[in-house]
C-alpha cells in the first residue's frame, strides 16, 4: 500500500498506532518498536510503500507493518516548527473529515500535492489556507461565492491572489503573512459555523 502518513503516537509499549492517507481512504496501522531491528519507523508527513500483516485473529484489527520503503521524504517540513506546525494542522483536518470525500483517490492525489509544497515552498501559510479552500470546494461548499465576498478589501484582494496563482508563483512570496493570518482565522470562523468539517484544536499558522 502507498499511503501518506499524516498521524502517528504511542499506543502501547513498544508500539505505534499510525494513520495514513491511500488510495481507498484512511488506514490505521501498528508499528512494533524492537531493539532487535534496525529499521526505524516511517516519517511523519512521508510517502512510502508500506506492506503490513493482516490479523489472523481478527480480521477487522488494524494490522502491523511488516516492512517500508520511503517513496518521497519531506523532512524539510521539520523546520522551521511553524512550517511543521501548519503541516500537521492541515494533516489533521484531513484525518478528521475523511468520510467527507466521495473519492478517496483525487483527495490522496492532491494531499500527495500540498504536502510537496508544504516541503519545497517558505509559504506555508499560503499553502494551508489554497490547502484547506481547495478541499472546501471540493465537497460543495460556496467559500468562493459565500464567504469571500463578505470580506475586507485587503483580505478579498490576497486570496484572490492566492486562488489565481500557483505556490511557487513570485505574486504568492509577495503576500503579507499577517493579511494570511487574517485571511485563515476569517476562513476558519466560517468553516466553524457554515459547514459541518471538523476543525482541528490549536494553532494553525
Amino acid at each position: 500500500m502507498i499511503g501518506h502518513l499524516l498521524h502517528f503516537e504511542e499506543y502501547r509499549g513498544k508500539v505505534l498506532r499510525q494513520v495514513w492517507l491511500s488510495h481507498e481512504g484512511l488506514k490505521t496501522t501498528f508499528f512494533r518498536l524492537s531493539q532487535k531491528s534496525s529499521t526505524p519507523p516511517p516519517p511523519l508527513l512521508a510517502t512510502c510503500d508500506i506492506t503490513y500483516d493482516h490479523p489472523k485473529k481478527n480480521p477487522e484489527d488494524s494490522p502491523f507493518i511488516r516492512e517500508w520503503q520511503l517513496v518521497t521524504d519531506r523532512s524539510a517540513i521539520a523546520k522551521p516548527w511553524k512550517r511543521l506546525q501548519a503541516s500537521c494542522y492541515f494533516a489533521t483536518f484531513l484525518r478528521l473529515n475523511a468520510s467527507h470525500f466521495p473519492d478517496p483517490a483525487d483527495v490522496f492525489e492532491y494531499t500527495e500535492t500540498v504536502l510537496d509544497a508544504f516541503h519545497m515552498h517558505p509559504h506555508f501559510s499560503a499553502v494551508l489556507l489554497k490547502g484547506i479552500t481547495r478541499l472546501l470546494r471540493a465537497e460543495g461548499f460556496p467559500v468562493i461565492e459565500a464567504w469571500l465576498p463578505r470580506q475586507p478589501q485587503l483580505i478579498l484582494d490576497s486570496m484572490t491572489t492566492l486562488l489565481r496563482h500557483a505556490i511557487a508563483e513570485p505574486q504568492i512570496a509577495e503576500l503579507d503573512d499577517k493579511l494570511l493570518s487574517s485571511c485563515w482565522h476569517s476562513l476558519r470562523s466560517w468553516i466553524e459555523h457554515d459547514t459541518d468539517f471538523l476543525l482541528p484544536s490549536g494553532t494553525a499558522i
